[in-house]
This record gives C-alpha cells, structure tokens and sequence, in this order.
C-alpha cells in the first residue's frame, strides 16, 4: 500500500511538472518562432514596396534622414557631416598648407550619399520602415528577386544580394512558388510572391538560413535545460517522497498496528469459544443454537485471519517469496479444488487454461488469488449458470480471467468491489457469505506481482475479472 501511493504521488507530481516545463518550452519557443517569422515578414514587405530593392536609410532614433536635403542644422532629426576621401584630398592639396583654411572642412554635399534615401525606389520609398531596422540592414539582408509570367518563365532577375543562387538553378525556386501567392517557405528561404503592374508575378527570397539556426538552437537549448531541470525534479522529489506523505504513513501505520493487535486479541477468546460450543455440544447433543454459534464463530476466525493477511500485505517489507514455477499446472489444481464446492451450489466451472506456463512469483499467493475469484464468481453468479476461468500468456505477460453471469450489475460500483468491506449488497445480506475483503486480497496479490486486476461488464449480464500479471522472468 505504501510503495503504490509513493508510486502514485511521484507519477502525479512528474507529470505535474513535465506538462507544466513542456507548455512552458512550447511558449517560449512559439514567441521567438513568431518575432523571427514577423521580422522576415517586415522585411519582405519592405522589399516589395521597393520593387524588389531593399533601401538605404540613415536612423538616428528610429528618425529617417531628411529626403528633401534640408539643413540637418534646422531641424531636429538625424544631423551628420558627410565626408568624401577624395574631397577632403583636394580641399588640402589647393590651399596654402600654412593658411588657415587648409583645415577648413568641406561644404555640405548636396547629396546624402549610399546612405541617403533612394526616392527612385518606388513610390512609398520615404516611408520609415518597420522592424528591427537598423543602418546595416541593407548590407546583411540577402536576398534575390525572380519575375516570371503565369506559364513559369522567368523574365527577370536580380542576384545583387546573395552568391549562392545564379540563373543555372533559378528555374528549381521558380517551379516551387509556381502558382502560389503570399507568403511561403522553401529550403532555407523564406518567399513573397507579388503581382507586378504588368501583371507578372515577382517572387522574393529572403535568405533565413542564420535565423532557422538560431531557431533550432533555441530549440535544442531549451529541450535540454527542460530535460535537465525534470530530471532534477524527479530526483528530489525522489528523494522528499516519503517526507511528504509522512502523515499518511503515520496514519496507516497506526491503523495497521491497531488492525494487528487486534486481531492477535481476538484470536484467544475465539478460540475459547469454538472450544467451549465443542465440549458443550458433546455434553448436551446437537441443538441449532449451538450449530449458529459455532457457525458464527468460524466466521470470526475467518475475518481475524483475513485482516491479518491484509495488514500483512501492507507491510514495506513484502512477505511474498518468489520463485519459477509452472502456474497452469498451479492454476488447473486450484480449481479442480473448488469443482465440486462450485457444482454443489449449482455452477459448472468451465476452464481454459493455456499449458506449459512459467512464471516467477508466489505460488501460494497465486492459489489464494484464483480461491478468491472463484468463491467470489460462486457467490454472485446467477442460478444454475456455468463460471469460465481462463489463462493466456504472451511475451511478457500471463492473464488470468474469471467470467460469470450476475443479477444485478452496476457498471458504476465495479470499480469500488477492490475497496475493503465494499459489498454490492447493500443489506449486506449474511446469506452470500463474505466480509468484503477477498478482492481487496486479491488485488493486493496482483500488485505484489506488478500486475493489476479489473472488473468490467460490457453488456450489463456477464461480468469478467481480469488479472493481468508480468512474468518476472
């Protein structure tokens, strides 16, 4: 009981923290995905806007340079003084090099240079661009524009900014964008398609191969920083396990111990009494109060035995001995045992039991378990009809099924047979025998033996015990 709940509560608290760091990863790398595909965007736009050219701008704060060619001076934007090797090599070479104005800088030019803005790149050229822009951003953008007509020939093209693809193997991106629009990915580039005023089509590859790789990393990064942080967590609540259900061990320890001792206490008085009805009976001859005495007694004994047994399982320390043993032959005793128990209360046991089965584990555990779904199947069938047990195997796994037909199924309460002192009689009528406490046995045995063992119905008349065990070889 113990190792399942701490099982239990480090699988949920895993679980917790894995679906939390997943969501978490998934998030931080959705938003870098997101920036990195809005700035590609930007940046095609702005391309398109300029025919298929990226400008040149000067920024200072965000602040274009005046197109108009103003005096800087006048107004509070960028101010910057232009300066030309050549004309500063004969500004010195024409005046007296002892003259004052050999040191003169030169006048203004009156055009603002590689950096100013290109007013013949399109109509919406003076428009401030938008994004992570900066004044490199020209020289580090690479990309190429291809103009083609419907029928995919290309008209046009310009590999001013980028090495890697020429007109040798530009018709490959052109049959890839070929009657797409918009936005799209191919290889390491990502590609606008834009409908030109002579209604071709021109198609711009921007290359986005670094921020694919940033991406991959990022990635890798935080799928490695969250692996590392969950195994972390395991440890230490490996660790902290027991510390955290302290009470509940406290708890059911006392109630364990309580169980125990008594049990122990009653054992002696129990035993005084059968004794007593025996020696009574002996002097004064068979009566049926005594015969009810002695029937209850037994029943006591019963109940004590299977508390101990209970309590016994509990245990951390687990009584069970292990060892290899032929379970069909193990299976196929037991229940010729109860074959004529079972017939006398009107109930042919049918078997089919797969031959020749080795498994590790208790035998006797094994004879208790499949004892208890029979008598259980013995009690709860209906009328004069048949119980079928079966054992299978596969590779790793032996499955042991009880079926029978009951009165009365409640698919809501098959799950709740497993609980100790749960009965499906809700009177709990002494006529089908029985404290309640044989499944929760038999589901402790089916534990032990890392299996599990379930009760379902599918059509509400026959209802199935499934015991499904690892082999542990």
């Amino acid at each position: 009981m113990i190792k399942r709940i701490r099982r239990n509560f480090i699988r949920i608290t895993m679980a917790a923290v894995t679906v939390v760091m997943l969501v978490l990863c998934l998030c931080v790398n959705g938003i870098y995905a997101y920036t990195i595909n809005s700035q590609l965007n930007d940046t095609l736009h702005l391309i398109s806007r300029n025919e298929g050219k990226i400008p040149k701008y000067r920024i200072n704060g965000g602040n274009v340079n005046n197109p108009n060619n103003q005096d800087s001076s006048s107004t509070s934007g960028f101010r910057r003084n232009e300066f030309k090797r050549e004309n500063f090599e004969q500004t010195t070479e024409t005046k007296n090099p002892g003259s004052t104005d050999s040191m003169k800088m030169p006048e203004k030019q009156e055009n603002p240079g590689d950096f100013g803005i290109n007013n013949n790149s399109g109509e919406n050229a003076n428009e401030e661009p938008r994004g992570l822009y900066k004044s490199e951003t020209p020289f580090s953008t690479r990309f190429f524009t291809v103009v083609y007509n419907s029928e995919g020939t290309v008209i046009n093209t310009v590999f001013d900014n980028i090495a890697t693809v020429s007109e040798d193997n530009v018709d490959t991106y052109v049959e890839k964008v070929l009657n797409k629009e918009g936005y799209g990915f191919y290889s390491n580039f990502k590609y606008y398609i834009k409908e030109t005023s002579e209604g071709n089509n021109m198609a711009i590859f921007l290359d986005c191969s670094k921020e694919l790789s940033s991406l991959r990393t990022t990635i890798f990064i935080s799928l490695f920083a969250m692996a590392v942080c969950i195994l972390w967590v395991y440890i230490i609540v490996l660790l902290f396990s027991n510390k955290a259900i302290e009470p509940y061990i406290k708890s059911h320890e006392k109630q364990k111990q309580f169980i125990t001792d008594a049990s122990h206490e009653l054992k002696t008085p129990i035993t005084v009494i059968a004794t007593s009805l025996k020696v009574l009976e002996m002097d004064v001859g068979k009566q049926k109060w005594i015969d009810k005495a002695i029937a209850q007694t037994e029943k006591l004994k019963e109940l004590v035995n299977s508390l101990v047994t209970l309590s016994r399982m509990d245990e951390e320390n687990s009584f069970f001995k292990f060892n290899v043993f032929n379970i069909s032959d193990t299976i196929s005793e037991t229940v010729e045992s109860y074959r004529d128990f079972a017939e006398s209360n009107g109930h042919e046991v049918i078997c089919s039991i797969e031959n020749g089965i080795t498994f590790k584990g208790d035998e006797y555990a094994i004879r208790q378990l499949v004892s208890i779904l029979i008598d259980n199947a013995v009690k709860y069938a209906s009328k004069d009809t048949p119980i079928r047990l079966t054992l299978t195997a596969s590779k790793r796994h032996v499955v042991v099924t009880s079926s029978n037909q009951a009165d009365e199924i409640n698919k809501d309460e098959l799950d709740k047979v497993f609980e100790r002192f749960y009965r499906t009689d809700k009177s709990r009528n002494s006529n089908t025998g029985g404290f309640g406490i044989g499944l929760s046995i038999a589901r402790s045995i089916a534990e032990e033996h890392n299996g599990t063992i379930v009760a379902k119905s599918d059509d509400g008349i026959n209802v199935d015990f499934v015991v499904r065990m690892r082999k542990n070889l």
